[in-house]
């Protein structure tokens, strides 16, 4: 009788280990599967990573490349015919300096047509015009200084001092400047 009670006993713990192996593969081969897909969102979460700190990197540059091109729009506008800006400010620093009787001279733009830069400065056109006026040295010299420190490029091509007894301690100023615009295609 001995032997029966324990040949149920035999059988549960047969299918019990049975159960345990088979829970045990199953949990087995679950894990494996977890950790290959572990495995492969760590990559692609590495390579977010790196692709987010690229993006970041073109963010940046891409910033600094909009602050140079407005700082380059500063100093070189595009496509302006006549540089009507340039002219206000350059009256202020004319009439601030004490300057009298200011006006100005544009070449026609059939002229500018036909002189655009070549070489590195490609894609640029010379813009001409003169200032008339009447001053002193002195204030021709402070202007002059004055002109260097303008953000936008603005070259002095000839300057003309005329003495006229009747404007005395003046005299008759003829300033040439050249200043570029970029050329649209």
């Amino acid at each position: 009788m001995k032997k029966k009670a324990f040949a149920p006993i035999w059988v549960l713990l047969c299918i019990l280990i049975i159960l345990f192996i088979f829970i045990f593969s199953w949990q087995l081969k679950t894990n494996s599967a977890l950790r290959r897909d572990f495995t492969k969102k760590r990559k692609e979460l590495k390579a977010v990573q790196s692709s987010g700190r690229r993006l970041e990197q073109l963010e940046k540059q891409s910033q600094e490349l909009g602050q140079k091109k407005e700082a380059q729009e500063l100093r070189v506008s595009a496509a302006e015919k006549e540089p009507l800006g340039l002219i206000k400010t350059i009256t202020r620093l004319g009439s601030k300096k004490g300057f009298r009787r200011t006006s100005f001279k544009l070449r026609s733009s059939s002229v500018l047509a036909d002189q655009s830069v070549s070489g590195p400065g490609a894609g640029l056109s010379p813009l001409y015009f003169a200032m008339v006026c009447e001053g002193t040295y002195p204030q021709l010299l402070e202007f002059l200084k004055e002109l260097t420190s303008l953000e936008r490029v603005v070259a002095v091509e000839k300057i003309e001092v005329k003495r006229g007894k009747d404007i005395l301690p003046y005299q008759q100023i003829t300033i040439s400047f050249v200043t570029y615009t970029f050329l649209t295609q």
